[in-house]
């Protein structure tokens, strides 16, 4: 049964073909925040990952670094799979290829932050730190939200009503969502 969104623990998700790469990441971000990560070999792996994390409802996808070039679905594509699926947390792409489009299109899919590999350690747990911070914003915030269409639910006004409300609450999510998104776009931490 999944736990509340409160009570769940916070994660990072990595998601890379180059298994070094991505345990490297996973030790660095274990060590230096203490944040439990979970490790994705593709994006197709990784969105499988998120269902299964997602349905057992122990924890919270509070951010997800991705490498862009990748078998089966790119980078990018995997950001828009994740934004259509519902999953909203800060995407942080980490690239060996120093392709200026590449960052380009990745920071116009509102990626969190694009680092070319090799990777600054110390400002790469910074960025890490701040998205994670941000993340767990976006449980809280998405989590009032959640509480709302409960309450109305559970309200005695009439159906109609109820419906309305609902209507009303998800729209202001979806809305809400989006400036998330947007704000995630112009917050990032200058290099």
């Amino acid at each position: 049964m999944p736990q509340s969104k409160d009570s769940q623990l916070s994660a990072v998700i990595i998601v890379d073909d180059e298994k070094e790469n991505a345990q490297y990441l996973a030790e660095l971000i274990e060590t230096e925040l203490s944040a439990k990560t979970f490790v994705a070999g593709s994006g197709n792996e990784a969105i499988q990952l998120i269902a299964k994390l997602r349905n057992e409802g122990k924890h919270f996808i509070d951010t997800i670094i991705s490498d862009i070039q990748m078998p089966g679905l790119t980078g990018h594509e995997f950001l828009l799979e994740l934004v259509s699926s519902g999953v909203y947390a800060p995407v942080i792409f980490v690239s060996g290829y120093q392709d200026v489009q590449s960052s380009l299109t990745a920071l116009r899919l509102s990626a969190f932050d694009f680092f070319s590999k090799p990777i600054d350690p110390t400002l790469f747990i910074e960025t890490v730190k701040i998205a994670i911070s941000k993340g767990q914003r976006f449980r809280s915030i998405g989590g009032g939200f959640s509480s709302l269409q409960v309450e109305n639910l559970a309200s005695s006004a009439t159906e109609a009503e109820k419906a309305k409300i609902a209507q009303i609450a998800d729209d202001m999510l979806r809305n809400w969502r989006m400036t998330y998104l947007l704000g995630l776009r112009n917050s990032r931490v200058k290099k």
